[in-house]
């Protein structure tokens, strides 16, 4: 059970571990330890990885962890998810990340 990991547990996954877990693995991880997760973990989740992600998960992600998203998992989000993002993740969002949305 990834959701049983200590938040020191998991930051300590290599980025190919955290890229091997399904979505449904992803989606039982809680805020606290998705806000723990590197940038360089974030950068190694897949597409369907990051729309797996609940909208309080969505909603929890610091702005350094979203730039890191790939513009192609930007674009893959639900509208749910993108109406999540908080007014200072949507103010993060890059260049490439805005223009995905539209």
């Amino acid at each position: 059970q990834v959701s049983a990991l200590t938040t020191a547990q998991l930051v300590k996954l290599e980025t190919v571990d955290l890229a091997a877990l399904s979505t449904a693995q992803v989606r039982s991880l809680t805020t606290d330890q998705l806000v723990k997760l590197t940038t360089d973990q974030i950068v190694s989740l897949t597409t369907a990885q990051a729309v797996a992600l609940s909208t309080s998960q969505v909603s929890a992600l610091t702005t350094a962890q979203l730039v890191k998203l790939e513009t192609v998992d930007i674009a893959s989000m639900t509208s749910a998810q993108i109406g999540a993002l908080t007014s200072d993740q949507v103010g993060a969002l890059t260049t490439d990340q805005l223009t995905a949305l539209s």
